[in-house]
């Protein structure tokens, strides 16, 4: 679709496709907007990209279940008590990240839909690390937030190198009309 106000084409994707269609050499598409949680998830890192003032409301956290709250001896529950558990995400690069970085061995088990009801399927699901926005889904099933790790930000991001200068001043331009549209 061509866009009226600007030489651009636009094509709407999935978001998670975002981050291959803009690094891949053989691909048209020279920038994208996502969210900060699937660029992270690529291998793009947590603040890649540019922020938009796009508010997502959303952030990546851990939460453990009712029945690790139950297990647990302490009156407060860390994220450290998930050591040597099943943590469920659907994003396990972060969540590997994540836990590695701060020394806490865990299970990543991978799931692409509802996290939170996989403690129904798997016993041994004992934490969960996944986006939340009002935390309406993670209190009806019985999931305590016990640390948020991330906002989720919306993020444009661009093929860097590839672009010619031409291109480089339609983007800047696009991304300045971007942030006064939101300001």
């Amino acid at each position: 679709m061509r866009a009226s106000n600007a030489p651009v084409d636009l094509v709407v994707v999935r978001a998670s496709d975002v981050p291959r269609f803009v690094r891949d050499e053989r691909s048209r598409v020279q920038a994208g907007i996502t969210g900060s949680d699937i660029l992270w998830e690529e291998g793009c890192g947590p603040d890649a990209g540019d922020e938009l003032p796009i508010s997502s409301g959303s952030t990546i956290f851990v939460g453990v279940t009712e029945r690790l709250r139950r297990n647990v001896r302490s009156q407060e529950i860390r994220i450290e008590d998930l050591q040597n558990r099943m943590v469920v995400t659907k994003f396990p690069n972060i969540t590997t990240e994540v836990f590695e970085g701060r020394g806490i061995a865990v299970e990543v088990f991978p799931t692409p839909g509802k996290t939170e009801a996989v403690q129904y399927v798997y016993p041994d699901c004992d934490g969960i690390l996944d986006v939340v926005s009002t935390g309406r889904t993670a209190k009806e099933n019985d999931l305590t937030v016990v640390e948020n790790i991330l906002p989720v930000t919306v993020r444009l991001i661009d093929a860097g190198e590839q672009l010619t200068e031409r291109d480089q001043d339609i983007l800047d331009n696009f991304r300045s009309r971007m942030i006064k549209a939101y300001d």
